[in-house]
């Protein structure tokens, strides 16, 4: 094996691997260790300080010889340091640099990188009372993995031994952390310090968000993390904290009120375990001028806005407002939210509280618009796009307390076949259309020859159109009763009692309660409709009618369903 090394080197105790991997490679006439490592034949890649890396196995195999270790001799030497990570919520958050960060007099007096400084929460050398150095003093530039680091900055030329320390009193979780015993202890403690300060570098956002330690130089490490350490101390500074960021955002919302924004509860407050028996930060008020990012989840969305989560991501698709992909979430713009209550706001004219039992919720239009295959992002959409009246209640906080007119609602949705439904039809969306379960979906698909289409593994669809030629030629009772207020099963008693015979089950031979459109067909429905509207109480009418959403009139005590809902077949 060629001798690569004129001067071999033993490792510090607590010193950096990497460090110590530029100080050989400085002893040795090499300027980086990229040029040391192509000298021994090793490719230089971030996979070689992984422990886990085949790559960091292979250095070792490599440099033990070369230096006169043994493989497992030269590895003990690291490998009771700690290098560890701190389990977030959504990812393992390295607390690691990924360049160097010193004590410019350690440097001076003992000519090696300690591998603690490398943790973004020590910002401070204990041995010298005074910050660590993340850029150079005299030019402000980010040090570098250079040979020349132990003599001075690499860029502009300025020598440690020109440097004066500055003393400065050790920060507060510094403290804190030399009062825990155990490395268990240390980890959760740093767990929530440095939620914390990801937390304080978006104080805005109430979604998760990454987080970059290396735009951040020493001092604003420390500033970061004593204001992280107050929160997870201090009770009386985390509710100061999170009053103020409502508060600053309701003065900046056209819509959302500060009231709403107390929902969003702040990530802040989650954070766990705290440290408030240990209440150091003296009730410190925590105020942030940086506005930065205002993200928010889905879930948070759908709280804001009164919807499921789900109809918050189809109104995203829709474009209704952008969304963005983080860790296989969804994140949403706060203010684009405000904006989509603003539009609204702006649309509807003020209602009063006894006018609004005639109206019906925005909240509420699902129910009705799964029947015409719209689902409730889509019955919103087509609203916003049309001209139909709006009405709001006063004080309104979200879409719940917005109301359309219930018969306007169905006459717009009852036109739109062409605009919504351009897809495959799923089991579920055709059970809610047809007013049905999934077993007689089954049964109508193979009793009409409806053929599945295979979309993915063991998702079947059924094309639209399939449906629409059957529907054509015949009345399902299901769907038709399903916005009548009679009952299925009397309407088909009275078909087979004047002489119609329903379409049979392939599969069973029962009834599937379908029947061939016919003329006749079409009076004996409309005079089994008028017998029944007769017979029953009006109030049991209007209860009907309420439950299933079915509009109507009442004129002189008799009520009278619209024409346009008799059967709302596609045009």
């Amino acid at each position: 094996m060629p001798k690569v090394f004129r001067i071999n080197l033993k490792p510090e105790v607590g010193e950096l691997f990497k460090g110590f991997l530029l100080r050989l490679a400085k002893e040795n006439g090499f300027m980086t260790i990229k040029e040391m490592f192509s000298a021994i034949g090793m490719v230089y890649t971030s996979s070689c300080f992984k422990r886990t890396s085949k790559m960091h196995k292979d250095l070792f195999s490599t440099l033990a010889p070369m230096l006169n270790f043994k493989v497992d001799s030269l590895q003990q030497c690291f490998e009771s340091l700690n290098f560890f990570e701190i389990e977030n919520k959504d990812a393992s958050l390295s607390i690691q640099t990924n360049t160097p960060s010193v004590c410019i007099k350690c440097l001076k007096d003992s000519g090696f990188i300690r591998e603690n400084w490398q943790q973004y929460h020590v910002t401070y050398c204990k041995f010298h009372s005074g910050e660590l150095n993340t850029h150079c003093p005299s030019c402000a530039e980010r040090l570098s993995w250079n040979a020349d680091i132990f003599s001075g900055c690499n860029r502009c030329g300025y020598r440690w031994c020109e440097h004066v320390l500055q003393l400065s009193e050790e920060p507060e979780h510094l403290r804190f952390i030399e009062k825990l015993t155990g490395r268990k202890e240390e980890t959760i403690f740093l767990s929530s310090l440095y939620k914390a300060f990801c937390e304080l570098a978006q104080p805005y956002s109430f979604a998760p968000t990454k987080v970059d330690f290396n735009q951040y130089n020493n001092s604003e490490l420390s500033n970061q993390f004593t204001h992280a350490f107050q929160l997870i101390t201090s009770k009386a500074s985390m509710l100061l904290f999170t009053e103020s960021i409502h508060s600053k955002l309701a003065n900046t919302m056209q819509f959302v009120s500060f009231e709403l924004l107390k929902k969003l509860e702040h990530p802040i407050k989650n954070i766990r375990p705290n440290f408030f028996q240990y209440d150091t930060a003296n009730n410190r008020a925590l105020m942030t001028t940086k506005m930065g990012k205002t993200l928010i989840t889905e879930v948070q969305v759908g709280r804001l806005l009164g919807i499921p989560p789900v109809t918050v991501r189809s109104l995203s698709k829709l474009g209704q407002f952008s969304s963005i992909n983080y860790n296989r979430s969804r994140q949403y713009d706060l203010y684009e939210i405000d904006s989509f209550m603003l539009t609204w706001s702006k649309r509807a004219s003020p209602i009063q509280a006894d006018e609004i039992h005639l109206l019906s919720s925005l909240t509420t239009l699902h129910t009705m618009s799964v029947k015409h295959l719209q689902s409730e992002a889509e019955a919103l959409n087509s609203l916003l796009k049309s001209n139909l009246s709006v009405y709001v209640a006063p004080a309104a906080k979200n879409l719940n307390d917005f109301y359309v007119d219930r018969n306007d609602f169905l006459a717009l949705i009852s036109t739109q076949y062409d605009d919504v439904t351009s897809h495959l039809l799923s089991y579920t969306e055709l059970g809610e259309y047809l007013c049905t379960n999934r077993l007689k979906v089954s049964e109508y698909a193979e009793a009409f020859g409806w053929k599945p289409v295979l979309t993915s593994r063991n998702v079947k669809k059924f094309d639209r159109q399939d449906v629409y030629e059957t529907m054509e030629s015949h009345i399902f009772l299901d769907r038709w009763c399903g916005f009548k207020p009679y009952p299925k099963n009397g309407l088909d008693t009275y078909l087979q009692q004047h002489g119609l015979r329903p379409v049979l089950s392939a599969r069973k031979g029962t009834s599937l309660h379908v029947y061939i459109k016919s003329s006749k067909l079409i009076e004996l429905i409309e005079l089994y409709e008028q017998l029944w509207l007769q017979l029953q109480p009006p109030n049991i009418v209007r209860e009907r009618c309420k439950n299933k959403n079915i509009p109507f009139v009442q004129i002189n005590n008799k009520l009278l369903m619209h024409d346009f809902q008799l059967y709302p077949y596609p045009a």
